[in-house]
């Protein structure tokens, strides 16, 4: 959990929305922070989410249990029209494959499907972000 959701979809939070990176050509920190967070507080999360979303300028203060719900539930459809095609496809295979990897229950094709969108998510990830951005967590 605090490798996949507390390390690499933080440090994708930080990439894609937060103030740190909003010099960078896939952030969208300047253009949309308020829709983002607008978006987000108008989430009515179900039951089994423990924590109501947070406006994503306190992202960095986020639980572990808030950047999970951000990467599997609320990213891609926040997200959707606000980042660049490339930035969205990628996201969007590093969480489907979670999602599978998630699941109550994972068959052998479930985990070559997830291992082949890891796989892609890695190979694309220094060229989106950068070579100084691969680093052990990323690969593990």
């Amino acid at each position: 959990m605090h490798l996949i959701y507390g390390g690499l979809g933080k440090t994708l939070v930080k990439f894609l929305v937060g103030e740190e990176h909003s010099q960078m050509e896939y952030n969208v920190h300047k253009t949309h922070s308020n829709l983002i967070s607008e978006r987000l507080l108008k989430i009515k999360p179900p039951y089994f989410m423990t924590r109501l979303p947070q406006t994503i300028s306190l992202h960095s203060t986020w639980k572990t249990s808030e950047h999970k719900s951000w990467f599997l539930y609320y990213s891609l459809p926040i997200l959707k029209d606000l980042i660049s095609d490339m930035y969205f496809r990628h996201l969007s295979t590093i969480v489907a494959a979670v999602q599978l990897l998630n699941s109550e229950a994972v068959s052998k094709a479930d985990r070559k499907i997830a291992g082949a969108l890891i796989v892609k998510f890695v190979e694309y990830f220094e060229d989106l972000y950068g070579r100084e951005y691969m680093t052990l967590s990323l690969h593990l």
